[in-house]
């Protein structure tokens, strides 16, 4: 029977310690805590909510209705010269990307396969790109007189 006694004590023991103090700090603080019906504010915050109120009731200024713009303020600086647009299609060059998806060697014999296309050292891939070394597991290109390693998987762009 003892046994239960404590099993009970030490699940309501922790919440009936609480519920008291709970009550103590209520019937201690009360003339302290004000309800918020009570709570008065000064007369310069009634008066800004007051001005507040009489903004709200006022028509917005509307500049667009009362002047027509004739001269597009952005052009005036060019004096009569309207620029020429430009396309960003033509000032952009296309993105070349190099996968290394296999390396092959036997012997003497070394392939690699970039973007689906066989290659052994020395050749060129594009005009400017020509593979210098093929490895284990990278290849060694030559871009523009910089040399780029190239790891097996891996996709460069430039």
């Amino acid at each position: 029977m003892k046994e239960i006694y404590k099993i009970y004590l030490i699940f309501w023991g922790p919440i009936l310690v609480l519920a008291i103090f709970s009550i103590l700090f209520l019937l201690k603080y009360k003339n302290t805590l004000t309800p918020f019906s009570e709570i008065k504010l000064s007369s310069s915050y009634i008066e800004v909510a007051n001005e507040l109120n009489k903004l709200s009731s006022l028509k917005p200024f509307r500049l667009v209705e009362n002047y027509n713009i004739i001269v597009d303020p952005f052009l005036t600086g060019f004096k009569e010269k309207v620029p020429k647009e430009k396309t960003i299609a033509s000032e952009l060059r296309p993105i070349k990307t190099l996968h290394l998806s296999m390396i092959y060697i036997e012997g003497t014999k070394k392939i690699c396969i970039i973007n689906n296309s066989k290659f052994t050292e020395g050749s060129k891939l594009e005009k400017d790109i020509k593979i210098v070394r093929i490895g284990d597991y990278y290849v060694d290109l030559q871009i523009k007189d910089k040399t780029k390693r190239l790891l097996l998987g891996q996709a460069i762009s430039f």
